[in-house]
């Protein structure tokens, strides 16, 4: 009949073609953000969100090599500021918590000057910040700029690849016999927050940690 509509039967394999193709598309930006690393893809793109979208995606797919709650003997190394190797986390008769840090970005220093606050408010737990710095100057410098509270060492990646550092700074927290109770799981958890959360798993109290 005259004026009658024809049905648009054609147009639905036209869009499962787009929407294939769509999704093809994103999934390819995820493997370039990968393989580009998340901060030169970001500068390119000059997207904070898109940055922090691609950072939590990489967050994801590594975290499946992350160490196992509960792991113990890890084989992790570290140079003291006495240039003595010694085993991380390291042995004692207290818990352990380890801040692994890299560079001196402002961001980096705040983060280690919470963390000397929170040493010296808890000396129950030795809090260790461990830097991925090549020279022993470099370490003797850095611990200049903190002089109480934080106990110092660096490392490279490949001494602490069993702790799967897949973003810094990261902290770890470990018993008094070495075994692995707490790990920070996301790059952007809040700074505030995580003195609780350690002072929580480590010393299993509730009250507000000193920042």
């Amino acid at each position: 009949m005259a004026g009658q509509a024809i049905p648009q039967v054609a147009s639905r394999p036209r869009r499962r073609w787009v929407a294939a193709g769509l999704s093809l598309m994103l999934v390819v930006e995820l493997v370039v953000l990968w393989f580009l690393g998340g901060s030169q893809w970001a500068g390119r793109v000059g997207s904070a969100a898109t940055y922090r979208a691609g950072v939590s995606w990489q967050s994801w797919w590594g975290s499946w090599r992350d160490p196992h709650i509960g792991a113990r003997d890890l084989r992790c190394q570290a140079t003291n500021t006495s240039g003595k190797r010694v085993a991380i986390p390291p042995r004692g008769d207290r818990p352990v918590a380890l801040v692994v840090s890299s560079g001196c970005s402002s961001c980096t220093m705040g983060s280690l000057r919470r963390w000397a606050r929170f040493a010296q408010g808890h000396k129950d737990l030795d809090v260790w910040a461990i830097a991925l710095l090549d020279s022993q100057g470099s370490l003797q410098r850095r611990q200049a700029k903190f002089p109480a509270g934080l106990k110092w060492a660096r490392a490279s990646l490949a001494d602490l690849r069993a702790l799967n550092l897949r973003f810094v700074p990261r902290v770890y927290v470990f018993d008094s016999t070495g075994r692995l109770i707490w790990l920070q799981r996301q790059a952007f958890e809040h700074d505030e927050a995580l003195p609780m959360s350690v002072a929580e798993a480590a010393l299993g109290k509730g009250e507000k940690a000193k920042r």
